[in-house]
């Protein structure tokens, strides 16, 4: 029997190493650098709230671990991305071509690993044992980001909720959400048991509860009704929109992202002028992170904005994904693939992305400057703008309009009988 599930494990993966891949844009031709950075995969929950019948004991590695559908989410993504830059990146020198960094937690490492397993399998001279897995695997450095601040690492006053209290318009808008939806949110609080939930603090962690759990097939409690539940999200994505500046706030995009980004465009500058042996051989970055280093990139692009309708305007779902290509005539193209939840994704390319003010291929010099007010000139500033101490003013591009909630979520009603419980 187990050598029989051996064999099923191995077939299975070998299904996915071949993939249908059909249609899909082949990169790599006038390909100069590749900057990708993804979200970790599907994970336990972050936190439990008062009245959730499971806490920890759902989950087998504990808080926050990724599951195994989020390290199967990761070699899926690995395996496409092998599939689209096929011929860029040299098998055999994978280890020197491209340098792989994830923040300092279990999740992200493991889904970065997991998807350079998906990226690079051995070859026949790469097999290290007359193993299955020596067949299938082979070890790739992940190594933790030299700046943990980079990926959003940090605790930083200007982007938790005491920061709102010296913004009276973001205060605001989460008062009037508070105000618009009392209803709801007074039911949220009774049946959670978390009196002191608001939507700014405290319904993230119900959320997240109730996201993980049913990206995982876990039974949610009876008053978590399908309209509940995209209520809760909905709600959610609207305060994950305002932390990370998702309207053109430039204060807040700057500390979530402004940093990244201007790494990136410093290493795409360092790449074109070979500054540096080791840059000379590199041909790719990739990153792991989480969903403020993906929504802040989106923010601080533009491309973040509730009022568009776009696709994108949610808290990145689990495997997310931008792409950052550097081309020979040193134009940029930006991708984002986020239809990690399904199940056959390593089929679909990503959205093409577009700078409102900008070409598909931009130009490196015009993105530099139309992003220039999201990137700190320093670490320096950076960190004192992160710590509240600075004194500089920054502007909201455009005033937050939100989307009407899910077309299925009508006015919310208190239910009656048992759902009042609790």
């Amino acid at each position: 029997m187990a050598r029989l599930a051996a064999g099923l494990l191995v077939a299975a993966i070998a299904v996915l190493l071949v993939g249908e891949t059909a249609g899909l844009e082949k990169v790599g031709k006038n390909l100069k650098f590749l900057i990708a950075i993804f979200r970790h995969g599907y994970r336990a929950t972050a936190y439990t709230y008062k009245n959730d019948p499971h806490g920890e004991s759902v989950w087998p590695s504990g808080f926050s671990s990724l599951t195994p559908r989020g390290v199967q989410q990761h070699y899926k993504l690995g395996s496409y991305l092998r599939q689209r830059y096929d011929g860029y990146i040299n098998p055999k020198r994978a280890v020197k071509e491209i340098y792989v960094r994830a923040t300092n937690y279990d999740r992200t490492i493991q889904s970065a690993m997991a998807n350079m397993a998906g990226w690079f399998p051995p070859a026949a001279t790469d097999v290290w044992a007359n193993t299955a897995l020596g067949k299938l695997w082979r070890p790739f450095p992940v190594r933790l980001a030299d700046d943990p601040t980079l990926l959003g690492e940090t605790d930083c006053e200007r982007i938790d909720d005491k920061a709102y209290r010296g913004r009276p318009d973001l205060q605001k808008i989460f008062d009037t959400i508070e105000f618009e939806h009392k209803e709801f949110l007074d039911h949220v609080r009774r049946q959670s048991g978390e009196p002191n939930m608001r939507v700014q603090k405290g319904l993230e962690e119900v959320s997240d509860v109730l996201r993980c759990q049913k990206y995982n097939g876990v039974k949610l409690p009876e008053w978590v009704t399908d309209e509940v539940y995209d209520k809760i999200q909905y709600l959610d994505n609207l305060r994950f929109h305002v932390w990370v500046g998702g309207n053109g706030d430039v204060q807040r995009a700057r500390v979530n992202a402004g940093k990244l980004l201007r790494h990136f465009i410093t290493s795409f500058r360092n790449k074109i002028n070979n500054v540096t042996k080791v840059m000379k051989e590199y041909k790719a970055y990739a990153y792991a992170s989480h969903d403020n280093s993906i929504g802040g990139l989106l923010s601080c692009l533009d491309l973040y904005d509730y009022d568009l309708r776009n696709p994108v305007a949610h808290i990145p779902l689990y495997a997310n994904m931008l792409l950052f290509e550097l081309y020979n005539d040193n134009t940029v193209r930006i991708l984002h693939k986020n239809d990690t939840t399904e199940d056959d994704f390593t089929s679909k390319d990503p959205i093409v992305l577009k700078h409102p003010e900008c070409d598909v291929y931009c130009p490196l010099d015009k993105l530099d400057q139309l992003t220039r007010e999201y990137q700190p000139d320093s670490d320096d500033v950076w960190k004192g703008e992160c710590e509240n101490h600075s004194r500089q003013r920054f502007r909201v591009k455009r005033p937050i309009h939100f989307p009407p909630p899910p077309l299925k979520t009508k006015p919310f009603e208190t239910p009656k009988g048992p759902y009042q419980q609790g």
